[in-house]
């Protein structure tokens, strides 16, 4: 199909483009801007990120003490996360490899649209669904713990990533409308460009231009409403840990009882943890909120059929949001290293292949079966 496509011999355009000034040819190529974030800007943050993803299932793979109930939800984050970003920047480079005409998809054809963008949405929603669970696994492990006594496990949690997989697929076949249609072009270039540029371009687009809206709002609306969610939890968690930390001063005595040293140990590990989930849900909001925001404008705009931005700056726009999204998938594991001791530890007995002696709460005692039970829990 591919070969077909770029073949004047065999095009069959749905439209013909006839090109007789040459200072057009210029707005229909990649400008430097665009050849330095495809070809450098993106391929880092792909490496940065696939590596430590990687890394962080490396870690998940080899430590055994690492599989809590906030890791299952972190582990498939970082699989979101990869498939994000191999799908997005190399769909994109692929692009820019095969053809010099920006915007040109005709490599892919109608399967490759459905095929590509389905996934790539389902990886992000999959993001989107994985960062509130955990963010909600926190807020009742540290708002409602009794609650969260009763109804925490690996069971439920499992359950409920498997859940998230397919709500996010579901999500995304929503979206389908919006790039089911394969449109192909056909150009008649001036010369000299007509003998180096190829004459068909071809790209995945919506079925009716109303549909468009409706990608957008189907895209913005949900992620401000899971944004909102979101920060009721980050606010609640904080005041809790707030009054928690005025409440109970820091000056526990962890030596004087195995109860106390448990209970000091436990809730340290635990806001540890806490803290690591708020900034990791922080940093997701930050760079991914200006794409949705640009989403829900161009919403609006298209429903009143008024256009507040240039096509030069929308694309500005588009290629800054789209360098936070990736950006967003790559960093989680960094953040996990800095923000928390415990998984600096980890990391570093996993890649140097060093057993470190475990103390504080790893390897106290701890006199009952019961006790054992709650520290687990609660420590996640």
């Amino acid at each position: 199909m591919a070969e077909a496509l770029v073949s004047s011999s065999v095009c069959v355009p749905e439209e013909t483009l006839n090109i007789t000034n040459s200072s057009i040819v210029s707005y229909l190529l990649y400008d430097n801007a665009d050849r330095i974030i495809i070809t450098i800007i993106n391929p880092i943050i792909l490496f940065t990120g696939f590596l430590g993803n990687l890394s962080f299932l490396y870690v998940m793979l080899r430590i055994r003490r690492m599989r809590t109930i906030t890791n299952i939800y972190l582990t498939n984050l970082a699989i979101a996360d990869i498939c994000f970003l191999t799908t997005a920047v190399g769909e994109k480079l692929g692009r820019y490899l095969v053809s010099p005409l920006a915007g040109d998809q005709s490599t892919l054809g109608k399967p490759g649209c459905l095929t590509i963008y389905t996934f790539m949405n389902t990886c992000y929603f999959a993001s989107l669904y994985l960062i509130t669970m955990v963010t909600l696994e926190k807020y009742y492990a540290i708002c409602r713990p009794i609650e969260h006594r009763r109804i925490a496990g690996f069971k439920r949690a499992g359950q409920l990533v498997a859940l998230g997989w397919f709500v996010s697929f579901c999500f995304a076949c929503l979206l389908i409308p919006g790039y089911v249609q394969f449109s192909v072009v056909c150009i008649s270039w001036p010369t000299p460009f007509d003998d180096v540029l190829p004459d068909v371009f071809g790209v995945c687009t919506a079925l009716d231009d109303w549909v468009i809206n409706y990608v957008n709002g189907l895209q913005s609306v949900p992620f401000f409403i899971t944004l909102s969610i979101n920060t009721f939890m980050y606010y609640n968690i904080i005041k809790a840990m707030t009054f928690r930390a005025r409440v109970v001063p820091g000056k526990t005595r962890p030596n004087s009882s195995t109860i106390d040293g448990l209970n000091h140990e436990r809730l340290k590990f635990r806001n540890q943890v806490t803290k690591m989930v708020l900034i990791i849900g922080v940093i997701f909001f930050i760079c991914v909120t200006p794409y949705h925001s640009a989403c829900l404008v161009l919403m609006i705009s298209g429903s009143l059929d008024k256009h507040l931005l240039s096509v030069g700056q929308l694309e500005t726009l588009l290629h800054v949001c789209r360098l936070l999204t990736y950006i967003n998938s790559a960093v989680n594991p960094y953040v996990y290293n800095i923000s928390n001791s415990l998984y600096r530890k980890c990391f570093k007995e996993a890649f140097l292949l060093t057993k470190f002696r475990h103390t504080e709460n790893e390897s106290r005692p701890v006199t009952s079966l019961s006790m054992v039970n709650n520290y687990v829990k609660e420590s996640e």
